[in-house]
């Protein structure tokens, strides 16, 4: 596996990051939510990360807190990823940081590792 994030697993179409946001549904490990739903276009999982202007007003906290999701979910994307391809299910990942604080990296990368065991353990067993 490559730990690579290309421009095809990046969730950029505008229907479709509504459409999660709309309908998706959502898990939560603290400091980050994650809203998910199928892809029926893609053939990778998606995903896009977000940090809420009005939680940090500076663009440089922001950014940073948006390099470390991405971070942790490139170097962990595996976990879903062999699930999903038993199973043959894709998904738009959105990933949401919702503290009011700035939490390190080491935080944000174990939240995000609970996420995806949870999301695959829930593909795992809905194919049994």
């Amino acid at each position: 596996m490559r730990y690579t994030l290309p421009k095809a697993e990046k969730l950029v179409s505008l229907k479709a990051i509504d459409l999660t946001f709309a309908d998706g549904k959502s898990l939560f490990c603290y400091p980050i939510k994650l809203l998910y739903t199928l892809n029926s276009t893609s053939l990778t999982n998606q995903s896009l990360f977000s940090v809420p202007k009005r939680n940090f007003k500076r663009a440089n906290k922001r950014n940073t807190i948006k390099r470390r999701m991405r971070e942790a979910y490139r170097l962990n994307k595996h976990i879903h990823a062999t699930v999903s391809r038993e199973t043959g299910k894709v998904y738009n990942l959105v990933f949401i940081y919702i503290a009011k604080e700035e939490e390190g990296y080491s935080r944000i990368e174990e939240s995000v590792v609970t996420l995806l065991n949870r999301l695959a353990q829930m593909d795992s067993t809905s194919v049994k």
